[in-house]
């Protein structure tokens, strides 16, 4: 569990280093949050998802996790600095291959636990729901839980598809967690043939 601890608080640090950095400030008041989305196109791994804009960052990185070998990671974030017209702060979309892994079907339900746990641990946040789900047939998990000390609030799908993980996640405050954008990012998740 202690392994599991360590790679979550490395994602998490990641994906925090990653939100806080987008410099250009984007204008909602003429945009209709829930529409004319930009489809994303990852080729190399057959997947698109959505953003309300293509104003995204990318960022690529391999951690070193004993159990797993190499992890290689992958990001896309789309970090809304207008918070006032944008009903959440902040969408993510990460890719995680584990080339020296293979997962077997015991050790799944072992993997998403771990990640339930580590991200309570490290965020010291409050877990609200937590819930199987899948993908075409594939595991995952949808996550939402709180951090009381930010008071900010974060809905997650992660799925586990081919040895590999994909997870999007969406940070968003307590009177926006019903907004509809929420939904149509997490739904825009697609393997294209």
């Amino acid at each position: 569990m202690r392994k599991t601890k360590t790679y979550i608080i490395l994602i998490i640090f990641s994906f925090l280093i990653g939100c806080k950095d987008n410099k250009k400030e984007i204008d909602f008041h003429n945009s209709k949050i829930n529409s004319e989305w930009s489809t994303i196109e990852y080729k190399e791994r057959n997947v698109e998802f959505k953003f309300p804009e293509k104003d995204f960052k990318i960022e690529h990185d391999t951690l070193r996790v004993d159990w797993l070998g190499n992890v290689h990671l992958q990001r896309w974030t789309f970090n809304t600095k207008s918070k006032k017209n944008n009903p959440n702060f902040a969408y993510s979309f990460s890719h995680y291959k584990y080339p020296e892994h293979n997962f077997t079907e015991e050790e799944v339900d072992e993997f998403f636990d771990g990640i339930v746990e580590n991200l309570m641990d490290a965020f010291d946040a409050e877990l609200l729901y937590n819930r199987q789900i899948d993908y075409n047939g594939n595991y995952g998990r949808e996550l939402y839980y709180f951090m009381p000390s930010t008071k900010i609030y974060f809905t997650e799908r992660t799925y586990l598809i081919n040895n590999e993980q994909f997870a999007l996640t969406v940070i968003t405050k307590k009177d926006k967690i019903l907004n509809k954008s929420i939904k149509t990012f997490l739904e825009s998740f697609e393997i294209i043939k």
